[in-house]
């Protein structure tokens, strides 16, 4: 910060800058802003200076992680609470984003699908355990992994 700037402008500017690159959670300006020195009274003024002018909106981040998160990712419900929680949003909108959500099991078979092309040739045992671990570290639930498995035809244990 330069000496005889108003550290609520420096603040709020910075933070643009931060929103100019991806959108980013109240916590997370808050973090960033305060690794760079800024005063907590500054913090909150800044905060709530980008919250009316509509540029930080935590319920919006948490839709939009969400939408992604299960549109292009393909990620289930546990890595996206996993990843809500990561960028500090509160508990109520955590769960509120994630009401929202239903696990897909053909978006899992997708991911199946795409992987199994590399998996030729490997025994049914040791591909069925790469791709539930691939869908697990995705944070899809047990039995969206199994059906997803049963959709892309792969072989069931035993």
């Amino acid at each position: 910060m330069k000496p005889g700037k108003d550290p609520g402008a420096s603040a709020v500017s910075y933070a643009v800058k931060l929103l100019s690159y991806r959108d980013r959670s109240e916590a997370e300006i808050r973090q960033r802003l305060a690794q760079r020195g800024f005063p907590e009274e500054i913090l909150d003024t800044a905060l709530g200076r980008l919250r009316d002018a509509g540029l930080v909106d935590d319920r919006r981040f948490a839709e939009a992680l969400v939408r992604h998160a299960t549109g292009v990712r393909r990620t289930g419900r546990r890595g996206i609470r996993a990843a809500l929680h990561k960028r500090g949003l509160a508990r109520e909108l955590v769960e509120e984003a994630l009401s929202r959500v239903v696990e897909d099991p053909s978006a899992a078979a997708g991911l199946i699908i795409k992987r199994m092309q590399g998996m030729s040739g490997l025994p049914a045992e040791t591909v069925r355990r790469r791709l539930w671990s691939l869908l697990s570290r995705r944070g899809f639930s047990p039995e969206t992994i199994r059906e997803a498995l049963k959709l892309s035809g792969v072989k069931e244990e035993g």
